[in-house]
């Protein structure tokens, strides 16, 4: 936001130091101009002092040092937060999320609400959080609402779905399943995958979306695992 408030002032002084000396209409091309480079090269710079940060906490993520992950989010986000549109929000993504894979759900709700819209990821922990607290209709509207912005996204499709499914509320979570079909076609085989299953009246498999799933904490690899070892052993017997 501070970027477009300085591009503006950049254009306005330009346009009224050549109106001064030539017309109004003279001031306008070079106006134009001035506010796209001020705005492009700033932008530029916060984007080049971000990205350098975004390696560090890349690292930290890879180290499992999420504590130290947050927090250079967080000071990223006092730094620069007001500087770019849509990036505090962001970040606010970003901060939510990682509260949310350690299971601190409480703090993670209040940074997920405060997401940008489009971060899909951090829209399906929301609605997920409202699913745990069996607040169904403020777990709806997320879900209604993220969809909207992100159609393309089949985990946030599946997602929602299988909250439905598990509500017993499978007719609902065919019906978004179509919805979902009928917006990526064929590009997520999983949708159509579960589909078929609840048409057959049969269990929802999330699997396959893997570690983007399992993030969730609504079903671990391990539980998945279970039924397998033990089938692994029955045969030996």
């Amino acid at each position: 936001m501070f970027v477009i408030f300085l591009a503006l002032i950049g254009s306005f002084i330009v346009f009224a130091l050549i109106t001064a000396w030539m017309g109004w209409i003279t001031a306008v091309f070079p106006a134009v101009v001035t506010l796209g480079v001020v705005y492009f090269v700033i932008a530029r710079q916060i984007h080049k002092r971000i990205e350098k940060q975004a390696s560090r906490i890349q690292q930290l993520l890879q180290q499992r040092q999420l504590q130290e992950a947050i927090q250079l989010l967080k000071q990223l986000q006092d730094r620069y937060g007001n500087w770019q549109v849509f990036l505090r929000s962001s970040l606010h993504g970003e901060i939510g999320m990682l509260y949310y894979v350690q299971r601190d759900f409480s703090r993670a709700q209040s940074h997920l609400q405060q997401a940008f819209i489009r971060h899909f990821m951090s829209k399906i922990m929301l609605a997920v959080l409202h699913y745990r607290a069996k607040e169904y209709d403020k777990m709806h509207a997320v879900f209604k609402r993220a969809a909207w912005y992100n159609p393309k996204q089949g985990l946030l499709w599946s997602t929602w779905a299988y909250c439905l499914w598990k509500q017993g509320q499978t007719q609902q979570a065919v019906d978004v399943l179509l919805q979902a079909k009928n917006k990526l076609g064929s590009a997520d085989p999983h949708l159509a995958t579960n589909l078929l299953q609840l048409q057959n009246g049969k269990k929802m498999k999330m699997r396959g979306y893997g570690n983007a799933w399992y993030q969730l904490h609504l079903e671990s690899p391990q539980a998945m695992q279970q039924p397998m070892h033990r089938a692994r052993r029955m045969r030996h017997i």
